[in-house]
């Protein structure tokens, strides 16, 4: 049994039936594997290859996957290839495809744009907001479909404010928060250049818990190496004394230390208090090249 079988019927031994990912490649841990990863959005499972694979390994995960019946369609994404192209495998995508964490949910979409909605390295983020919003007011930059957003105010949070150059990804937002029975009054959407925006932003503060979670690259909006300055420099306008920020990068260039360089020096009133560890099913053989998701306090 090869060790991506292994990691396959481990998860459908005792599945969670929420979304998360069941083998990460990218950390490097499984010697030959490290161009694949696989995700399950129930009833869905996502195979994603950075490179081109051995035909023989897309044949063994699908006669694999054929043993669960949890398992009604398997999708192949190609992220080596220009756009990313996806290719359903075997059976059908649902139209309203909701997916659950933690009892809260998030619509999801396969097969149509390199992301599926819900970024599962992030789980560890919401399970923090979840527990430490009560009664904070929140403000989600680069807030995508507004996950961290939802996970706040489910736990307890009294306003998020969400901004985004996207208006699509905030559609989905509002759709995020409606599904999960959130009051709409509590919660502001903004399609707005975050960088050319500061003034709608602060008028909106002040807030007690700041997201930072910005692309690394994104050409014409976001380039992490000079922008994650100018957002960290603001951040004293914008925070209430005592306030936390989470500044997030998943960049494998930039480790740790980037972040809390500029923290130093844009926001010397701030103090670095912890990294939130990422999600066990995200193993990395240099934690530096995964996730940062760290917490400062004002």
């Amino acid at each position: 049994m090869t060790e991506l079988t292994k990691r396959i019927h481990h998860y459908f031994i005792n599945p969670s039936g929420d979304a998360e990912r069941i083998f990460h490649g990218r950390g490097r841990m499984y010697p030959g594997l490290d161009h694949i990863t696989i995700d399950i959005y129930p009833p869905v499972v996502l195979v994603t290859l950075f490179a081109p694979p051995q035909a023989e390994l897309v044949d063994e995960i699908r006669t694999i996957l054929h043993q669960y019946n949890q398992v009604e369609a398997l999708v192949i994404q190609r992220r080596y290839i220009d756009k990313s192209p996806s290719e359903v495998v075997y059976g059908i995508i649902p139209n309203d495809h909701i997916v659950s964490e933690r009892g809260a949910k998030y619509s999801i979409t396969l097969g149509q744009s390199q992301n599926s909605g819900l970024f599962l390295d992030m789980s560890e983020g919401r399970k923090w907001l979840n527990a430490n919003a009560y009664g904070k007011r929140i403000l989600n930059l680069f807030s995508f479909t507004c996950s961290l957003s939802v996970a706040a105010l489910k736990g307890g949070a009294t306003h998020s404010v969400n901004f985004d150059m996207s208006k699509g990804v905030l559609n989905t937002g509002r759709l995020n928060h409606r599904i999960n029975g959130i009051n709409m009054n509590n919660v502001e959407f903004f399609a707005y250049d975050i960088l050319k925006s500061w003034g709608r932003i602060k008028k909106k503060g002040p807030y007690d818990i700041v997201i930072i979670d910005p692309p690394s690259f994104q050409k014409g909006s976001f380039v992490a190496t000079k922008d994650y300055t100018k957002v960290v420099r603001r951040i004293a306008d914008l925070i209430n004394p005592g306030g936390i920020v989470i500044a997030s990068l998943n960049s494998p260039e930039l480790d740790t230390h980037f972040i809390k360089d500029i923290f130093s020096k844009e926001c010397p009133q701030s103090q670095f208090v912890t990294r939130i560890e990422n999600p066990d099913t995200f193993p990395d053989t240099d934690s530096e090249c995964s996730l940062k998701l760290m917490l400062f306090s004002l």
